[in-house]
């Protein structure tokens, strides 16, 4: 989601550094829906502020490591099928 839709649903212009938080929080907390995820986050903000996103952060930002690592393995993997494929194609 981009800034200025998070800020067209709340009606606010959130600082960076929430808006940092917020968009963390989108992407990886458990929580949130791939598919009304935009809501969710935008009435989580409008029932309570950035209280409970923030409490959401830690979790969120722990996901996002592991989706990184699992990215990097994943990678890693692919290179060493190709190695095999590589030496088993004479």
């Amino acid at each position: 989601m981009m800034k200025q839709e998070f800020t067209a649903l709340i009606g606010v212009n959130l600082p960076d550094h929430d808006w940092d938080i917020v968009q963390t929080v989108y992407q990886f907390h458990p929580a949130i829906s791939d598919t009304d995820g935009k809501r969710q986050i935008a009435d989580l903000y409008l029932s309570f502020g950035m209280l409970p996103i923030i409490d959401m952060l830690e979790r969120a930002q722990k996901i996002g490591l592991l989706k990184q690592k699992i990215s990097v393995l994943e990678q890693e993997i692919e290179h060493h099928r190709n190695e095999i494929t590589a030496l088993s194609n004479f």
